[in-house]
């Protein structure tokens, strides 16, 4: 059911991880280049689903049918490896042409990921994009330990390293976001190994 999203659209975030995984696909994120307000609009329509709208300043929508979320938002950049290149960890960096997906038979020769996500994700790795995202949006130093704990990944040194550095940074960020990403964190069974690398690495200190 994917006319009247635009060919130049891309399944992005979790998804991929999942599909990857072999997991089955609850929640999905569409980067579309153009009017992603409009084209979930039109999307939802065609399908009966619900429009919610989620950002109205950075273009994000949602589309809920049956239980399911499908979360449509604008392209950062003006392609898809420039939007991939925008975001916090390589695993949540790869994407797969909407055009080209069939559930039963994906081929990884779709498989968009300029950082090597893939085989982080085989290799239960959490690495950072860039240090330069992490200082854009210092929230995304908590997003690393976020998901080392919800995967049972391990973080790789230099990521490692550049969390505890940037840790100061993390005044910046809205309270609201950090005390999301914290509960999130303290929800997961073995919470307590995580809050102890956030004090170990003075994180929890500046925040």
């Amino acid at each position: 059911e994917k006319e009247g999203i635009a060919t130049d659209s891309f399944i992005v975030g979790g998804a991929v991880r999942d599909i990857l995984l072999g997991k089955e696909l609850k929640d999905i994120d569409i980067a579309v280049k153009g009017d992603a307000i409009n084209i979930a609009k039109r999307f939802a329509q065609e399908i009966d689903g619900s429009f919610v709208l989620l950002d109205k300043e950075f273009g994000i929508a949602r589309i809920v049918k049956n239980s399911q979320f499908i979360d449509i938002s604008i392209m950062r950049g003006d392609s898809i490896h420039s939007d991939l290149s925008e975001r916090d960890i390589t695993i949540n960096a790869m994407a797969i042409p909407l055009a080209s997906f069939q559930p039963s038979a994906f081929s990884l020769q779709h498989l968009i990921d300029p950082h090597n996500g893939k085989d982080n994700l085989f290799n239960r790795i959490i690495r950072m994009v860039s240090e330069e995202n992490l200082i854009k949006d210092p929230l995304r130093i908590l997003r690393v330990y976020r998901f080392a704990a919800a995967l049972n990944f391990s973080i790789e040194e230099d990521t490692l390293s550049a969390t505890e550095r940037l840790a100061p940074l993390i005044t910046s960020v809205a309270v609201e976001r950090i005390a999301e990403e914290l509960r999130y964190i303290v929800r997961l069974d073995d919470s307590y190994k995580t809050m102890k690398a956030l004090i170990d690495n003075r994180i929890l200190a500046n925040i």
